[in-house]
């Protein structure tokens, strides 16, 4: 999970956002969620959205019932 944070921020980086520009929130069933929080750098916060969903996969969680 942190490896990909970590990916994450580099691509964010490559598309010229700083930790001031978007936030990175965890969603419970949908994998990660940018929050563009400069308006300004929407197009960018957009296309790193689309980066995260093409590349990060939630695994299924199967629970074993006894």
């Amino acid at each position: 999970m942190e490896h990909f944070q970590h990916t994450m921020s580099r691509k964010a980086l490559e598309l010229g956002l700083t930790e001031t520009d978007a936030e990175f929130h965890k969603e419970a069933y949908n994998g990660w969620k940018v929050v563009c929080v400069n308006r300004h750098k929407q197009t960018e916060c957009n296309e790193l959205q689309t980066w995260i969903d093409e590349k990060y996969k939630e695994p299924v969680n199967e629970e074993t019932h006894i």
